[in-house]
């Protein structure tokens, strides 16, 4: 799987203080999105995530998100998947409460926030819906309900949560019962956990087997901490590294990638990997 979005086009130096965070550089400069996802493919990534995880209903800006990642696949030789982002709630509310979960809205109303996302993406042509950073039990089982109520056919799906610890998603709830809502939908296809602390993922992988035979999804953030108002701060920082990635492989993991703060240089690193396990 690639890696960050949104930091990369920071480091790159774009000012992403927009409530659209990468889909105000979707929506005003797509060729810089294009720019990354060219980046992560160079780098090896087999999967690459549109830039839609903080955009809303916006339809023409879903299906652009879409297009600028099938363009980036179409000079390739290899066959290049592309998944839908689609990041919780909270990541449209910009206001980072997608690391905590709290917000104020109605079950039946989170339902028809995810129907009225899904849509455009699985119109424009993805190959699935990356259903990511989710924060807490409640929006999983609105993913489910939405899931169920969408005439998806054969469309596939996967829902990878973010941990606070080795155990319990961003809002305290226990990770295996949001893995146990999800799982046995016949359109996921994989399970999984994202933007945590690369030292809690073996354990929540550990976790998730025990709810499901799936194959397991696992793209950890560098290792930082968020905090509200500051951005990311310095914590303990383990990178996305070899070591790593064979440990999430032991434990179960079958797509590996990386989250925020991650790098072009990081997937690399995986792909690497990767190519010596096939030898």
């Amino acid at each position: 799987l690639d890696g960050a979005m949104g930091t990369e086009l920071e480091r790159q130096g774009h000012d992403l203080r927009h409530e659209l965070w990468s889909g105000r550089v979707l929506r005003d400069e797509p060729a810089e999105i294009g720019r990354v996802h060219d980046a992560y493919i160079d780098a090896g990534a087999d999967v690459i995530l549109t830039a839609s995880y903080q955009i809303g209903d916006d339809r023409l800006l879903l299906k652009r998100a879409v297009s600028t990642a099938r363009a980036a696949c179409e000079p390739q030789s290899r066959l290049i998947a592309v998944g839908g982002s689609l990041g919780p709630y909270g990541a449209c509310l910009a206001d980072g409460s997608e690391y905590t979960g709290r917000y104020d809205i109605s079950f039946k109303d989170l339902v028809s926030f995810y129907q009225a996302r899904v849509g455009p993406l699985l119109d424009a042509g993805v190959d699935f819906i990356a259903f990511e950073t989710i924060p807490s039990l409640s929006e999983a089982k609105a993913i489910a309900v939405a899931i169920e109520k969408m005439h998806w056919g054969s469309a596939l799906a996967w829902v990878s949560f973010t941990c606070k610890d080795a155990a319990h998603v961003a809002n305290g709830d226990a990770f295996g019962s949001c893995i146990a809502a999800v799982a046995d939908l016949s359109n996921v296809l994989a399970v999984g956990v994202n933007c945590t602390a690369p030292q809690h993922i073996v354990s929540l992988l550990e976790a998730a087997k025990q709810h499901t035979d799936k194959p397991l999804v696992a793209y950890p953030n560098r290792g930082n901490a968020w905090n509200t108002g500051a951005g990311w701060t310095e914590g303990v920082s383990h990178g996305v590294t070899a070591d790593w990635v064979e440990k999430y492989i032991a434990a179960g993991a079958r797509i590996v990638g990386g989250c925020c703060q991650t790098t072009p240089e990081d997937i690399r690193s995986i792909s690497t990997l990767r190519d010596k396990r096939r030898r």
